[in-house]
């Protein structure tokens, strides 16, 4: 693993040793899409969407779990079964 970060790695050194005005322009946009685009604000609200998705999630699991518990152990008191 070591040796595949450190060719990618120089990969990228000799990338921008050959186009020096492509590489900072690269750097300069992302820049200016990371400042401009609220990432903390996209990230905060995909932690409230799964935080108010479990909720419910995690009652339907559990009504599943015990319907079976209850189809499992409630046939057995039948002298039919």
């Amino acid at each position: 693993m070591q040796n595949n970060l450190q060719s990618q790695w120089n990969e990228y050194q000799r990338l921008l040793q050959e186009d020096p005005l492509k590489a900072g322009l690269v750097a300069f946009s992302a820049g200016l899409l990371f400042s401009l685009v609220p990432i903390h604000r996209l990230i905060g609200l995909l932690i409230k969407l799964v935080l108010f998705a479990i909720k419910p999630t995690l009652l339907v699991l559990g009504g599943i779990k015990a319907f079976e518990y209850a189809q499992q152990y409630g046939n057995k008191g039948n002298p039919g079964s």
